[in-house]
């Protein structure tokens, strides 16, 4: 991270409203790089909005957001490379397997690495080997598995694994063990503590998970009613809200209690003086739980996002746009050969193989001097470059769906790639209709003109 960012999230006086009601009031706080901050607490609390306009997907109504120096609503696709991502809810890419999406994702930043070349740049480091980082999420077993075929556990390490393949200054994180067993969230925390350590990662997770705030945040941020309620290290939050510690133990046979602030050196004194007639000794700690409002309530899985982002111009860089039009390209060919699967392929060829049939059968049908067999073929030549059209616009709705055009927003020059590929996707799938239905077609037509002279 630059040295000369002091804050890494800026929120001031920030609102939200929906028509008369404030999702968001008055919310201030800030992020030190190397720091993670949990925001913690229920549905409704404001969490998953707030994430939302740090991370520009939603316009706010007032106040001031600035995330790496920069206001969100105004990043570039510079910016966008140096902010990670982890929604609660992915259906992305299901066809892609495992290390092959990391690496084809990995490419889009892999331009912008080089941008870092002194102290006061705004680079990124190189992108994470895709070996590399499939063995430090766990899922080296299922590296060439396809996506769609992994467990809800799998799949939320996958999603964790394309959050931090660009290696970002800033990682937003929405639930992000949720599915996790506890061995796969213990390494999942030790991978977010060495980020923060070592390379000043700022980290912002939104959890309704207490022990797990507790466990990785530094720092608990508590928002309730749109507002923040609480503010401060677990302990700090746990001494305030929930009170002191509480000691108990028993003594020449009566039974004692004392609250204290620092239980440890009271009982190191409860021994010094009493010595081996304490019995029976009891440490009740200050403790958030039930204290915060909804902390560890169930919340929902689905997550939608409701504003677009909000398009901007690119860095100006030749070197990430040449980067983001050959990952387009690559990303084009690898769902071209997806698409041509066995049992897609027999859907596929249906049509053209049906189309020439047709024209077999009517070559010697006459209507006004042309036989019905030249006639249908250019029309259904004209059909599939329409097929082509309703094909992108199918595609479209599709992967606004599933989040693969969310996706591409996340990630710089993302919908530049997402678009190139799907032009060389559907413009291959009409390539190979035209393909079949020319090679035998013109021999048919010619062969019709024959017998008609």
């Amino acid at each position: 991270m630059p040295a000369e960012i002091d804050v890494a999230i800026m929120v001031d006086g920030l609102r939200m409203r929906y028509g008369a009601a404030d999702v968001l009031r008055d919310v201030t706080f800030q992020a030190h790089p190397g720091e993670i901050l949990a925001l913690l607490g229920p549905n409704g609390a404001g969490k998953s909005t707030t994430i939302e306009i740090l991370q520009g997907f939603r316009l706010r109504s007032v106040g001031r957001v600035a995330v790496l120096g920069t206001d969100p609503a105004r990043a570039t696709e510079r910016w966008r490379a140096r902010a990670g991502i982890v929604l609660q809810s992915w259906r992305d890419h299901g066809k892609w397997r495992v290390q092959e999406l990391l690496a084809h994702l990995g490419s889009y930043y892999a331009g912008w690495a080089s941008e870092g070349t002194d102290c006061s740049s705004e680079g990124t480091g190189p992108p994470w080997d895709a070996a590399e980082l499939v063995a430090a999420v766990g899922l080296t077993a299922q590296a060439g598995q396809r996506i769609g075929r992994l467990s809800g556990g799998q799949r939320r390490r996958l999603d964790v694994a394309i959050g931090i393949v660009g290696r970002p200054d800033v990682l937003f994180l929405d639930d992000p063990t949720a599915g996790f067993d506890p061995v796969a969230r213990r390494d999942f925390h030790d991978l977010v503590r060495t980020l923060a350590r070592d390379q000043e990662t700022t980290v912002l997770l939104a959890t309704h998970n207490l022990a797990e705030a507790e466990q990785l945040a530094e720092r608990m941020i508590v928002p309730d009613g749109g507002r923040i309620v609480a503010d401060g290290t677990a302990g700090e939050l746990a001494r305030r809200l929930a009170g002191e510690d509480e000691v108990r133990w028993t003594v020449a046979g009566g039974r004692c209690r004392q609250a204290t602030t620092d239980a440890t050196g009271f009982v190191r004194d409860l021994f010094a003086r009493h010595g081996a007639a304490i019995g029976d000794l009891d440490i009740r700690r200050a403790s958030l739980r039930g204290r915060l409002p909804g902390a560890g309530a169930p919340r929902r899985n689905q997550f939608r996002i409701q504003r677009r982002i909000r398009r901007t111009a690119g860095g100006g860089a030749m070197r990430p746009a040449t980067v983001a039009v050959r990952a387009g390209i690559t990303q084009g060919f690898v769902e071209l050969r997806q698409s041509f699967t066995r049992m897609a392929l027999v859907g596929q060829l249906f049509w053209p193989v049906a189309t020439l049939a047709a024209v077999v059968v009517l070559r010697g049908t006459r209507t006004g001097g042309f036989t019905l067999g030249t006639l249908v073929l250019p029309g259904v030549l004209g059909m599939f470059i329409a097929l082509g059209m309703l094909l992108s616009v199918q595609y479209l709705a599709a992967d606004r769906e599933d989040g693969t055009l969310l996706r591409a927003k996340a990630i710089p020059n993302g919908m530049r790639g997402y678009f190139i590929g799907k032009l060389v996707t559907v413009s291959g799938t009409i390539v190979a209709y035209l393909v079949i239905l020319l090679v035998p077609g013109l021999f048919l037509v010619d062969s019709l003109d024959i017998e008609a002279a």
